[in-house]
Parts: C-alpha cells; structure tokens; sequence
C-alpha cells in the first residue's frame, strides 16, 4: 500500500507539468518559427522600397522631359533643356545642356540601402532637349543604369530610349519581371 501510494503521487507530480527538456524543446522550435516569420516579413518590404523609389526617379526623369517640351523658362527669357546628373548616391534635377553645380538645382539623397552603379550614360547625366523631349547626345551603347538595394541585392536596371522612354528591368533572388513606361504623346 506504501509503494501504491507513491507510485499515485509520482504519477501525479509527472500527470502535472512539463520537463526542462520538453519545455526548451517548444521553445526553440518557437524561435526558428519566429525567425522564419520575421524574415519573410522584412523581405517584401525592402523590395517594396527599392521599387517605390525606382518608380519616384522615373517619375522625377519624365518631369525634366516635360519642362524641356513645354518650354518651361523657368524665370528666364528662353526655353531651356533639362536634365538629371546622377551620383552614386544621389541624383540631381538641373536646367541647362549640361550639369553645373547651381542654386535652383534640386538634390535627391538616395536612401542608405539603395546605391546608383553602372552609369552608363554620357557625362552621368540625361539632358532632355527643348521642345522636342528628345535625349541630348543620345548614344545606344551608352544609355543605362542600375539601381542596387544593398539590403536584399534587389537590382533595377533602368534604360532610356531616344525619345525619353525609360524602361525598368528589376532582378531579385525570387524572380525577374520587366516594366516598359509608355511614353508621353507627343
């Protein structure tokens, strides 16, 4: 009756919790569900990124085409072309055939994961002519660039035709996809 009744109370003290192992155990396959989930997370995200700015810079290019065919003076007493001049890190709007440092230019800071390489374009700019919108000084072999997301290595190669059409090719470790911009009627 002794060994019946600790025998019960043994098997009431195991019926009760969880052993140390069993418990580490959940908790490490808890971890790695978590660290799965977190990543998967964070990943669309910084894609998304790369791809909103990727769309901002075509738009900020189809801006300086714009002011080129309307003739936008600008305060001065003549149409002027437009261009963009890029940097590693940044990218700037100016007026003019050719990129000089002035006041009325606007700078854009590219965000710390995401870099200008490859610039294949003359002088690191695209000037876009006056009234036409045409590229100035347009060259086939020199007429693209790439966008690269340094946190997930995303990469956006953006090309330009002779007419200002500017096309996004984006490769990412998942997939590759192509975006033509149509262009604006002329």
């Amino acid at each position: 009756s002794l060994m019946s009744t600790r025998l019960a109370h043994f098997q009431l003290l195991r019926q009760r919790g969880f052993t140390l192992i069993e418990l580490m155990i959940v908790i490490a396959v808890f971890a790695i569900l978590a660290s799965m989930v977190v990543g998967n997370l964070l990943r669309p995200q910084q894609q998304a990124s790369g791809e909103t700015f990727g769309t901002t810079l075509v738009a900020d290019i189809r801006s300086q085409q714009l002011s080129a065919m309307d003739g936008d003076t600008d305060e001065t007493s003549s149409a002027q072309s437009y261009g963009v001049y890029f940097q590693q890190g940044s990218y700037t709007l100016f007026r003019g055939a050719t990129y000089s440092a002035q006041p009325s230019n606007f700078t854009v800071t590219l965000p710390s994961d995401l870099r200008f390489q490859n610039l294949n374009l003359p002088g690191s700019q695209i000037v876009f002519q006056r009234r036409s919108g045409e590229v100035n000084a347009f060259s086939a072999t020199a007429n693209n660039f790439v966008l690269l997301n340094t946190s997930n290595n995303d990469v956006q190669t953006f090309t330009i035709n002779r007419y200002g059409v500017v096309s996004i090719q984006w490769k990412n470790d998942y997939s590759s996809s192509f975006l033509a911009l149509i262009p604006l009627p002329k």
